[in-house]
């Protein structure tokens, strides 16, 4: 016992389920980042039809001044989805394997998650720091890219949410009351 009155290691049953606790947490950040990274690759195109009309889309995107940065954008967002489907399975394979490996036995050891089958890749000791930092570095790329492409054209946030407001009030084309045109 540590002097303040715990334990100093934790039993093989606390420290797995500890490490499951865990990889399910990361797991589900990962997870949030493919679905955010899903939304995005259709943003730019769906947010130009519903609310800027059916001239902006018919244009596509020829009509973007700055299609470079949606090209970036949206492989950005691709490879945030990649990196993050690898984290989870890179993440689950370890837990799997450590907690199969705790209680492979003479007796089990040829049977189905307890053997060892030499052509699936095992990766105890790989570090998944550079997953998880390929994943949020190219979902914070990605996000810079779309922001970049709003700010340079006229679909941006602002009067994609304006147009629809006004729509919506039956205001579009003319001064509101406000005067906030």
């Amino acid at each position: 016992m540590s002097p303040k009155g715990h334990r100093d290691r934790l039993t093989a049953e606390e420290e797995f389920e500890a490490k499951l606790n865990m990889t399910k947490a990361f797991c589900e950040t990962a997870k949030s980042y493919v679905q955010i990274g899903a939304a995005a690759l259709a943003l730019p195109l769906v947010s130009r039809q519903a609310f800027l009309g059916k001239t902006a889309a018919e244009k596509g995107l020829s009509g973007l001044t700055m299609r470079w940065l949606l090209y970036a954008a949206w492989g950005c967002f691709l490879l945030t989805i990649f990196f993050g489907l690898v984290y989870q399975w890179l993440a689950i394979r370890r837990v799997w394997d450590q907690f199969h490996s705790r209680f492979r036995t003479p007796e089990n050891v040829s049977q189905p998650g307890y053997r060892r089958t030499w052509w699936v890749p095992h990766f105890d000791n790989l570090n998944l720091a550079g997953v998880w930092g390929g994943m949020t570095c190219k979902f914070s790329v990605g996000s810079n890219s779309l922001s970049d492409l709003c700010d340079r054209t006229d679909s941006s946030l602002v009067v994609i949410l304006e147009t629809a407001f006004r729509r919506k009030r039956g205001t579009a084309g003319r001064e509101c009351r406000c005067g906030c045109s």
